[in-house]
Parts: structure tokens; C-alpha cells; sequence
């Protein structure tokens, strides 16, 4: 019967990191459809000037930056840094084309 109580509680816990991962897996999906949107088309020097910015001692390839930006990278799940640096990016190049647009609105009427 302890067999079955420590089995029960594996099962558990194995359900509960494969939602933790499905959840994960969402959000990512939801990262790159906001990247799809709003990231320039310059977007690789811009990342690396980031992570300069930041102090990184060590810069990632732009070949590196590329794939994760189109996930070819086998782990770009793996490489959250430039994932989050291309958030960075992208938030920017959003602010920036909505005040374009403010501004564009503000002439026009």
C-alpha cells in the first residue's frame, strides 16, 4: 500500500511540471506573437547594443539572435536572455509607433 501512496504522489507531481511546462510553453507562444508584431526589422544590432547596455561580457552571435528570434535554435527556450532583450526591443518599437500615430492623428484632425 506505501507503494501505491508514493506512486499516487509522483503521478501528482508529474502533472503538475507537465502544466507548469504547457503554461510556460503559452506564454513563449504569446512572446512571439508580440515580437511578430511590434519587433523591428533592425532588431539584431539593437539587441546587441542591449546587452551591451547591460554590461554582458560575453555578446551573442547575431546568427544566435537570429534563431531564437525565428526558433531554429534547438534551446531558444533556453536562451530567455535574448528572448527578453527582444521583449525590450519590441516594447520599444511599440511606444514608438504609437506616438507616430498620436502624432499622425493630431495632424490630421
Amino acid at each position: 500500500m506505501a507503494n501505491f501512496g508514493t506512486n499516487n504522489e509522483n503521478f501528482i507531481t508529474m502533472l503538475q511540471q507537465k502544466k507548469q511546462t504547457k503554461n510556460m510553453h503559452l506564454h513563449i507562444d504569446e512572446v512571439y506573437r508580440f515580437l511578430d508584431a511590434h519587433l523591428p526589422y533592425y532588431y539584431v544590432e539593437e539587441v546587441i547594443e542591449i546587452f551591451q547596455r547591460k554590461g554582458f561580457n560575453r555578446l551573442p552571435s547575431k546568427s544566435t539572435i537570429r534563431k531564437v528570434r525565428s526558433r531554429n535554435a534547438a534551446s531558444y527556450e533556453k536562451r530567455l536572455d535574448i528572448l527578453n532583450a527582444l521583449v525590450d526591443l519590441a516594447k520599444k518599437n511599440k511606444s514608438n509607433k504609437e506616438k507616430i500615430n498620436k502624432k499622425v492623428t493630431a495632424l490630421t484632425t
